[in-house]
């Protein structure tokens, strides 16, 4: 065609050469218009054919006897077809020593060959691919390819003990091992069992051995169980020589010597407190620790205390540490314990000789408390004002009372204030009271203590601040213990949600409600927020501004005149959901925008767009309703760096979209998406998403696991299988 150059070389393109074509601009039409730009390009020549990889590896080692072997061509050797009609297509494939199998082209440049048995253990294998093999243009391999890779020797994953006590490769001189145990060894492949028959051995310091069953749980795992009882207080050697042999005849690379002494004849190790010791500190617990495994109903007749406990004792024993142990010690005493002979461990052996101790507990420790709910304590104006504190081993104790400003009782019940280092101003004292302890060494007191001023009257409505102090007793704080009080005329009910409010006031004597009483609602920093006055029901509802914190509290109290009555939103104790079994959330705010964010897809590289898009709505407990505002910001992160912020316009439905393209060098790692409401002055981020940008290549293998048994009970040994294959076939080396 007269539009159409041809261009024919001479002589033929050498193979694997690149060839460089230009045309210039002195080249013109028939109608003498030139070529506005050179036009070039360039001509890649394929090369010869060579094998590109290998599975396994050339020199690889310790490749598993279940491998299959992959050669992976540079190009193309055969059609595509299906494993049926691959019956005439080369096989070029030689192995020594020679293996029995089948070869399969998985597709036309890669050919794997599958052994019919497994490889033998510890045997260097060479595989060949003569020279000669075409492919599907007509080159050649130009020279054979040749390569070695040796198998690995049989070994021994893991040992222990299996039973009745458990452990997983003990360290060697290993201690008290129960008589009845039996042995574990986990291979690494599956081995001919009569030759570990053979090469194992169970024998005593002395050089006896012990008959074992061998049961073969699977090919590669082995119980060992003594046809007997082992021997009490011996030292054994569990042996397993080099001569153990896989079912592919290669023998162990090392073998297996553990040295393990069994339990000892019963007898004490010791005691808890100690023979003639004294206690640095009180504690009831006494304890016998002994030195093999215990039957506890031979020990509770045969441990004789003075002076006797007179409470019933309850044995405790511990498998753990082998110890018996009971509580009930009284502070201050002198014991003597006398523990019998005819104790007996768990196979039977009695000790045969007795043991006395003597120790001296000590006092209880001195302390102080105030023995009042740790929440508010409200206290009816005509009621009962008492209060109760418990001491011992005290010589003093101090009381005092104190008014507290509502704003200051606010900030210590919500936590916005600690009580713990309060320091009352004078101006604030109601009364104190000095107490002397009169009860004896070690014995606790509890006090009642009317509450009242100094003068004697009972205390007005009003918050008070109680503490107690013992100068025996030290501590941290301004004082040792305090409460919160509060007195009150009327009861307040309570309940919130973020805009809402619903209040139930009541008399205190006979519970029935106010009616007509002024309630004022304050937030955390006790700013008025609603205001109302209660129905003939008692009851009072309002709308409240949005919290701006949900964490934030809200307090409620009657106005001044009226009948005294306060409470706090987190006021609960006894009557919350959770003491119904009801779950809740109180931390859902209503009305707020919710931006559901998502991308094309969780990986990209450098130099690819990023697609997200984003569905924004207002959730009222779960009734959606669009955004009042016409768009929203979002930005993009990557570590410190914002490498995108636009403000993008909201569609009818309240979505977005856009996109982001990475550039060419792109920071590898996470990037966030987040986005932000326009329509207040928080600009608060109402969703995101995240994406990872990784210079990331398809995978070349995939690694399986399988684990047997299925089920397992904790402590229990359970054999897992790892498999790593390429994805072209043959297994990972």
């Amino acid at each position: 065609a007269a539009d159409r150059l041809q261009f024919a070389p001479a002589e033929p393109l050498a193979t694997g050469a690149t060839y460089h074509a230009a045309l210039a601009t002195d080249a013109a039409s028939a109608q003498q218009v030139a070529l506005v730009e050179p036009l070039s390009f360039d001509i890649f020549v394929a090369g010869d054919l060579q094998v590109g990889q290998v599975f396994p590896a050339d020199g690889a080692l310790e490749v598993e006897s279940n491998a299959v072997i992959t050669v992976i061509f540079n190009r193309p050797i055969v059609p595509l077809m299906i494993v049926e009609d691959q019956a005439g297509l080369p096989q070029p494939l030689e192995i020594s020593p020679p293996l029995a199998g089948y070869g399969e082209w998985l597709n036309t440049s890669v050919y794997v060959f599958h052994p019919d048995e497994a490889l033998l253990s510890s045997t260097a294998y060479t595989a060949r691919v003569d020279a000669g093999l075409t492919d599907t243009i007509g080159s050649q391999l130009l020279t054979p390819y040749e390569w070695q890779f040796t198998t690995t020797a049989p070994g021994i994953s893991s040992f222990g003990i299996e039973q009745p006590v458990g452990a997983a490769n003990p360290e060697d001189n290993y201690t008290d091992v129960r008589l009845e145990s039996s042995f574990y060894i986990n291979f690494r492949q599956p081995m001919n069992q009569s030759s570990v028959a053979e090469a194992l051995s169970l024998y005593s310091q002395q050089g006896e051995a012990v008959p074992v069953d061998l049961i073969w749980e699977y090919p590669t795992r082995v119980v060992i169980t003594p046809t007997q009882y082992l021997a009490l207080g011996t030292d054994y050697t569990l042996m397993l020589t080099e001569n153990a042999r896989s079912d592919t005849g290669g023998t162990l690379a090392e073998g297996l010597r553990w040295n393990f002494r069994t339990v000892m004849l019963p007898a004490v190790l010791g005691t808890y407190p100690a023979d003639g010791t004294t206690q640095s500190y009180y504690s009831s617990r006494f304890a016998i620790e002994f030195v093999s495994p215990m039957k506890l109903d031979t020990i509770k007749d045969r441990v004789i205390i003075s002076p006797e406990i007179d409470t019933e004792i309850e044995w405790y024993y511990s498998d753990w540490n082998w110890s018996a142990d009971f509580y009930g010690l009284k502070p201050s005493t002198a014991y003597t314990v006398q523990i019998l002979p005819g104790m007996e461990d768990i196979y039977g052996n009695a000790i045969t000789a007795g043991t006395t101790v003597r120790f001296t507990t000590a006092a209880r420790e001195p302390s102080a408390y105030l023995d009042l709910p740790y929440a508010p304590v409200i206290y009816r104006v005509d009621g009962p004002q008492k209060f109760y504190a418990n001491y011992v081993n005290v010589n003093t104790v101090d009381f005092g009372l104190y008014e507290l400003p509502v704003t200051t009782f606010a900030g210590f019940s919500s936590g916005t204030y600690s009580r713990w280092d309060y320091i009352p101003p004078e101006g604030n004292w109601v009364n104190q009271w000095h107490q002397v302890n009169a009860g004896k060494l070690n014995e606790r007191t509890r006090v009642g203590i009317p509450l009242e001023t100094a003068s004697g009257d009972p205390l007005s409505p009003g918050f008070y601040f109680l503490t107690i102090d013992s100068p025996q007793v030290s501590h941290n704080g301004t004082f040792l213990d305090t409460r919160l009080l509060v007195v009150a005329e009327a009861n307040l009910t309570f309940k919130t949600t973020q805009t809402e409010a619903l209040m139930w006031l009541t008399d205190l004597e006979n519970g029935a409600p106010l009616n007509g009483v002024s309630l004022i609602v304050y937030d955390s920093n006790f700013q008025q927020v609603g205001q109302g006055a209660t129905n003939s029901d008692g009851l009072l509802s309002l709308d409240l501004p949005l919290l701006d914190d949900i964490y934030a509290g809200r307090y409620v109290m009657t106005n001044e005149g009226e009948p005294f009555a306060f409470a706090i939103d987190n006021w609960g104790s006894g009557v919350s959901p959770y003491d119904f079994g009801i779950w809740s959330n109180y931390y859902t705010l209503p009305n707020q925008p919710t931006a559901y964010v998502y991308t094309d897809r969780p990986l990209y590289r450098p130099g690819q767009p990023v697609s997200f898009k984003g569905i924004v709505r207002l959730n009222d407990d779960l009734d959606y309703s669009l955004p009042p505002w016409e768009s929203v910001e979002v930005t993009i992160d990557s570590y410190d760096e914002t490498v995108y912020q636009e403000t993008l316009s909201l569609s009818e439905f309240g979505s977005f979209d856009g996109e982001l393209l990475l550039d060419d060098q792109a920071a590898l790692g996470y990037y966030s998406i987040q986005v932000r409401s326009l329509w207040d002055a928080e600009d608060e981020d109402i969703g995101g998403v995240g994406f990872s940008v990784a210079e990331y290549r398809k995978p070349e293998f995939q690694v399986t696991t399988a684990a047997e048994p299925i089920d397992v009970l904790a402590g229990q040994d359970f054999t897992v299988d790892v498999t790593a294959e390429y994805y072209a076939g043959g297994g990972v080396a």
